[in-house]
């Protein structure tokens, strides 16, 4: 009555070799006399009008709210265990579509994808500080940032690239194995002089002109002349370098040519020179003093005896580098 009608639906029921539809005498209750089968199509499925259907205030809604709630913290418990694993396991669940237009979905998303990411920019981070290159190791930091890598690595890495940043070192280095020869002027092209420099030596810089071609003059720091930091259509020719370990004993190679030897520690011009040194000499450093007073670390020489500046501590200049180095 009421307007209401009523059909018949089908329903599966197992019968001997298989499942075989028999007639259900369960009627489909439409409202408002909404007519049977359409032509070549289904009845429409009934309204749920007790307390136990899905609205949101019955028991249905309540017990649907409670299991959204349920994979809501599942998901967040996978993002916070950090196991790529578990993350995935959780948005590929056919569960995960009940969560759709949920924030903690799409953050999961994220998590999932910085975490499959991570091995690569750690060993982009690693080759670029062991290259030392300033503009790959700003790459490979920002890279590393973006996937969450670990504080302490991003601190090491940003503490290098500043360091490169404020290196008057650099290392020359073309990759063929062949010397070159320093310039008398700020140009590629300018006169040679009788210095150079074989593969793998550094120097210390004095000033830094950038030139056409974003080519960067380099002035050697002991007055030798110039070199650059490329060649176009050659590519890197010499590349900012950093010291990173503490001065100690040991050998050391001489950078700067015509360093001075000095009778005792001490920077006093009264105690004269007993000395000079030429780049590329290689002496045995026995003892290392930080002389705080002169802004230097000395050190000191087995043979010849006596005394020479290895760092100013205000500038980062250098006369010696360790000779693994």
């Amino acid at each position: 009555g009421g307007g209401s009608s009523s059909s018949y639906a089908l329903a599966p029921s197992v019968v001997a070799g298989g499942l075989a539809p028999v007639a259900s005498m369960a009627p489909v209750v439409r409202r408002g006399g909404g007519g049977g089968y359409g032509a070549g199509g289904l009845a429409p499925l009934p309204e749920i009008d007790s307390d136990e259907g899905e609205s949101p205030t019955g028991a249905g809604g309540r017990h649907s709210e409670a299991r959204r709630q349920l994979k809501l913290e599942q998901l967040r418990q996978a993002m916070f265990s950090e196991d790529p694993d578990a993350i995935r396991e959780r948005l590929e669940s056919s569960s995960a579509l009940e969560l759709l237009g949920e924030e903690e979905l799409d953050m999961a998303g994220h998590a999932l994808w910085a975490l499959q990411a991570q091995p690569t920019a750690q060993a982009e981070l690693l080759r670029a500080l062991t290259a030392r290159c300033p503009a790959a190791l700003q790459a490979a930091l920002e890279a590393a940032s973006a996937v969450g890598l670990a504080t302490a690595e991003l601190d090491a890495g940003r503490e290098v690239l500043r360091q490169l940043d404020a290196s008057p070192l650099w290392r020359f280095d073309a990759g063929d194995d062949h010397h070159i020869d320093v310039r008398a002027e700020p140009q590629i092209d300018a006169p040679r002089m009788r210095a150079r420099l074989e593969p793998g030596d550094i120097f210390c810089v004095s000033e830094e002109r950038l030139g056409p071609g974003g080519v960067t003059y380099l002035q050697l720091a002991d007055g030798r002349g110039w070199l650059f930091d490329r060649k176009p259509g050659f590519g890197p020719m010499c590349r900012r370098h950093v010291v990173t370990e503490d001065d100690a004993p040991g050998d050391y190679v001489v950078i700067h040519e015509g360093t001075a030897v000095t009778p005792t520690e001490s920077l006093d011009h009264a105690e004269g020179i007993v000395g000079k040194l030429a780049a590329g000499a290689v002496v045995q450093v026995t003892q290392v003093l930080d002389v705080a007073r002169s802004q230097r670390i000395r050190g000191r020489l087995m043979h010849p005896p006596g005394w020479i500046s290895l760092l100013d501590t205000e500038s980062g200049r250098r006369w010696a580098v360790k000779a693994n180095y």
